[in-house]
């Protein structure tokens, strides 16, 4: 892909890069790479729904969490978020900002972008109970992943869901497009 040389023409995940880095939502990691198999880290994915928001981080100081120094390149999107009930920190006032999101985790928090955004999220279960391993997601993750499945934004894998494991860049990626077009 034309500014990645980790991005095939025709990888499955291509077109979505490209619709995400030119929307601004992503930046790569590198001015080379995009690292597509990279797994996404909680302020990665909360700086994308910032940017996806349109936020303007210059208006959002401070910190609702112990762990997140102001300044940072992903400082003011947690604050937005917390600010927002988008993202609630992992206990003790802290957010983990390094620490890897799970596929369930972060449709968790996409769940919570779309009652923000207004959205609605009802959504029948018929195709989340088709997924063999939909008994493997956590009780507050459930209704996220009802009604991202249900609208097609997750999709699965050729495992099922894979709530445990973490997102990647490049899942991530489609993800957010399918949210947009299908939210």
């Amino acid at each position: 892909m034309e500014g990645f040389t980790d991005v095939a023409a025709d990888a499955w995940y291509a077109d979505a890069v490209k619709y995400v880095t030119e929307k601004g939502y992503f930046n790569g990691t590198s001015a080379t790479e995009f690292s597509p198999e990279m797994a996404m880290t909680r302020a990665m994915f909360v700086t994308v729904l910032g940017r996806r928001a349109g936020v303007n981080p210059s208006i959002y100081s401070g910190s609702e969490y112990t762990d997140v120094p102001d300044g940072q390149w992903y400082s003011a999107y947690v604050k937005w978020a917390a600010l927002n009930g988008i993202v609630s920190g992992v206990g003790d006032h802290r957010f983990d900002q390094d620490g890897l999101v799970t596929r369930e985790q972060m449709t968790a928090i996409l769940y919570r972008y779309a009652n923000f955004c207004g959205l609605d999220t009802t959504a029948d279960d018929s195709r989340f109970l088709s997924f063999p391993d939909q008994e493997q997601v956590s009780d507050y993750a459930k209704d996220a992943m009802i009604w991202a499945t249900a609208r097609g934004i997750l999709n699965g894998t050729e495992q099922g869901l894979e709530p445990q494991q973490n997102a990647t860049r490049a899942q991530v990626a489609q993800i957010i497009i399918n949210y947009n077009m299908k939210a």
